[in-house]
């Protein structure tokens, strides 16, 4: 029902969106949340295998657990800065080419892979087309400003992060 909730509708796309791509178990039974005050809080997420697959890293993540995820967002002063804290992540990571092969999964990543650059090159050429001169900087809107300051003031603070490198060639068994 989601007029007894409507932010929560409105997270769940987001996140859906945003997230969904490196975390398994996004429940938004689990998410505490204060629209009005700005705050929102996961705990105890677990990182896709693929989670790293964006950043083009020769590893694949065996286990991953994310213990806190925090946002404040600051919705009546922008000019304060947007904060998100990462704390407890821990990532036990394989070289890329001795996990399990298995050929769907590899498949999957590819396509995956292929969808991201398609939407990179979507974005360069729009920001091509879209060339802003000093004109359209002095006819900016309101949204676009609200954001500019919002990207321009965002902080992340990351704590406690535990990464475990595992290849059985530099150490057998």
């Amino acid at each position: 029902m989601w007029w007894l909730d409507p932010g929560k509708e409105l997270l769940q796309a987001i996140f859906n969106r945003v997230m969904a791509p490196y975390l398994e178990n996004l429940d938004m039974n689990q998410v505490n949340y204060g629209i009005s005050s700005g705050s929102l809080t996961l705990r105890n997420l677990r990182l896709k295998r693929e989670a790293l697959d964006k950043f083009r890293l020769p590893v694949d993540v065996v286990e991953g657990t994310l213990g806190r995820l925090q946002l404040n967002i600051p919705w009546r002063n922008f000019s304060t800065p947007m904060k998100a804290e990462i704390d407890d992540l821990f990532l036990l990571v394989n070289p890329a080419a001795s996990s399990k092969y298995d050929p769907a999964d590899d498949e999957k990543r590819a396509q995956a892979a292929k969808q991201e650059r398609l939407r990179t090159a979507e974005t360069l050429q729009i920001q091509e087309q879209a060339q802003v001169n000093e004109d359209s900087l002095k006819n900016q809107g309101f949204v676009d400003t609200i954001l500019a300051k919002i990207i321009n003031n965002f902080q992340v603070t990351v704590k406690n992060i535990h990464i475990r490198y595992e290849d059985s060639v530099s150490v057998p068994g």
